[in-house]
């Protein structure tokens, strides 16, 4: 249950820095929560999904056909996997 939460609270924080939710955002966040940047706006390409690996990784698809990899807070310089779409 934590880890989809933890997606949730990355992808929000993502979109938040990105400006694309500068619409949508909610002005108050839930009891317990606070937000946070996670990663710098340009810092990746515009995701089309993500998925937690078992052991707590998360996997990052971006729209150019990389995946990128996010691990203990930090992401990886150079993808996981690229894909030429």
């Amino acid at each position: 249950m934590l880890r989809r939460w933890t997606a949730g609270l990355l992808w929000a924080a993502w979109c938040l820095t990105a400006g694309l939710l500068h619409t949508h955002a909610q002005t108050q966040l839930p009891p317990g929560f606070s937000e946070e940047q996670l990663l710098r706006p340009g810092e990746i390409a515009p995701p089309t999904s993500m998925a937690f690996a078992p052991d707590g990784r998360l996997f990052i698809c971006e729209q150019a056909g990389r995946v990128r990899l996010f691990k203990n807070g930090v992401l990886a310089p150079t993808p996981f996997l690229s894909v030429d779409t």
